[in-house]
């Protein structure tokens, strides 16, 4: 990651000044701030459960979800339970979507796609790839969103008037071409669309600079915000894993496109538009 970059905001979000607790206090701060006190309250869930490195397997309560390394442990429903208990809080009538609980119905047009920690396989072996990620949708205009790692206490949120903060420089790299792109591609926990996935990362690693793994796509995606990957591409992957990262790779200067295998299936592109066009072209050559 880049170096932090240290303003007002972060003051907010390390709990320095007040924090959105009421729905008067929302409509004063918005959806935005809403987003941060959300993953703030999930991140102090995680960090209360998991210790450090290595990871408490009896702790942590592992288990095995059943599909390519897809684990949930105490730690995921925790967090879970507070983002969603401080968003009711705050706006009860909202619809909630979130990997672990699934769909909790409100009359409002906002909904929120929550997943509690992405990255969990990356917190059980001690790595510091997970996060906390939180979208908010008014009908299907992305509205706000947050990426926040508990590891290193990095963050990146979107603000009003279409702006970004955090303590992260951002800004999306501009490789001039596929054989100068560091790209990572996700790995669905699902059989069906991890081989899938596996057959496009075979396809693509010949005509790309290099593939970096990240076991997450929140912290993939904020990678790709702050410069440190130049593209993420996603196979299929449930809208709480990338919401609000591509709303924020789009904000960095990004954009995010969408090209199908002949399967049918979708595959997401978040890169700038140039390397996003030529990643396009790759994958709709190999659906050919």
């Amino acid at each position: 990651m880049r170096l932090p970059r240290r303003s007002w905001s972060v003051r907010y979000a390390f709990g320095m000044s007040p924090s959105p607790t009421t729905a008067a206090a929302t409509h004063s701060f918005g959806l935005h701030a809403l987003a941060i006190e959300a993953a703030l309250a999930g991140a102090k869930a995680i960090r209360a459960v998991y210790h450090g490195v290595p990871a408490e397997p009896n702790r942590l309560a592992v288990a095995d979800k059943g599909g390519v390394e897809d684990f949930v442990t105490a730690a995921d429903l925790a967090a879970e339970e507070a983002i969603i208990a401080t968003i009711r809080t705050a706006r009860p009538a909202d619809r909630i979507i979130a990997e672990e609980s699934g769909v909790s119905s409100g009359s409002s047009d906002i909904r929120w796609y929550v997943d509690p920690l992405d990255g969990t396989a990356n917190l059980i072996a001690g790595k510091s790839d997970y996060a906390v990620s939180i979208a908010a949708f008014r009908l299907d205009e992305p509205v706000a969103a947050v990426i926040y790692r508990p590891a290193d206490l990095y963050w990146l949120a979107t603000a009003s008037g279409n702006r970004l903060q955090g303590n992260l420089s951002t800004g999306v790299n501009k490789p001039d071409s596929l054989s100068q792109a560091t790209v990572s591609l996700s790995r669905p926990h699902e059989p069906a669309r991890y081989r899938e996935a596996m057959r496009l990362r075979e396809a693509l690693l010949p005509v790309v600079a290099e593939e970096r793994r990240v076991g997450s796509a929140a912290c993939a995606l904020l990678k790709v915000a702050t410069g440190q990957l130049d593209a993420y591409v996603s196979v299929d992957i449930p809208l709480w894993d990338t919401a609000a990262g591509h709303r924020l790779v789009e904000l960095a200067g990004g954009c995010v496109r969408i090209v199908r295998l002949t399967s049918g299936r979708p595959v997401s592109i978040a890169a700038t538009a140039r390397l996003a066009g030529l990643l396009e072209a790759a994958i709709a050559g190999q659906t050919d």
